[in-house]
């Protein structure tokens, strides 16, 4: 059995360098080696470049990805910021439509109720002129009525409407040509009192009339005084 200097004689050994071989062979096998080596480290030179190149490939592709939707992103809300300028317009157009439809049925409906409630009162008007004219009518035919006949007959066959309205028995103020034809009337009138031959007939006529009844009137109160 091996014994442990045995062991450590043998692992110095074996750690001990050695001298190369200095043989052809032993040349040309390691320039072989190193050729291979040479050869798997361009290799892998450039298959290292070849996959920084993809992995940069890649990200710039992202990178541009991220451009790009960024980009598409401005163009949409510029977009949506035109859509709805737009809509703004069109919907400004139609308010502005809508008011001016509005005001024009709204004039259109005021117009309507204006000419409704001046046909009403044309019509009112014309019931009132109609009744007038029938009135008058019947009053000029009582113009020439005996002068014993009783008031009330005057105003027999006036409408109610006139009759009841407080105007009627209110004398309006006369212009001032009716005033003074009025004057004018009234010194006549005196002056014609003043000299009773001058005066009209029927005023003759109804001072006749007057002085009758006052003497018949005198002379019943005389014969009942006498009866008692």
């Amino acid at each position: 059995m091996p014994t442990a200097e045995d062991v450590k004689k043998e692992a110095a050994a074996v750690l001990k360098p050695k001298a190369a071989d200095q043989s052809t062979e032993a040349q040309r096998t390691w320039a072989e080696a190193r050729a291979d080596d040479a050869a798997e480290a361009a290799s892998v030179a450039k298959h290292d470049a070849l996959g920084k190149v993809i992995f940069s490939d890649m990200y710039k592709g992202r990178a541009q990805k991220k451009l790009d939707d960024a980009a598409k992103a401005e163009k949409a809300n510029a977009d949506m910021v035109e859509v709805l300028k737009k809509r703004m317009e069109i919907n400004e157009a139609a308010e502005k439509a809508r008011q001016a439809a509005a005001f024009k049925a709204h004039k259109a409906h005021v117009l309507h109720v204006k000419e409704h409630y001046a046909n009403l009162e044309a019509s009112a008007a014309k019931e009132v002129a109609d009744a007038h004219s029938a009135w008058k009518a019947k009053y000029g035919s009582q113009k020439r009525l005996p002068l014993d006949t009783p008031a009330e007959t005057w105003v027999a066959n006036m409408p109610d409407h006139v009759v009841d309205d407080g105007s009627f028995h209110i004398k309006a103020p006369a212009p001032i040509e009716k005033l003074i034809a009025d004057q004018a009337k009234a010194e006549a009138k005196a002056e014609a009192e003043a000299a009773p031959e001058a005066a009209p007939a029927f005023v003759q006529l109804y001072r006749g009339r007057r002085a009758l009844a006052q003497k018949r009137a005198a002379e019943s109160e005389s014969e009942s005084e006498s009866e008692s």
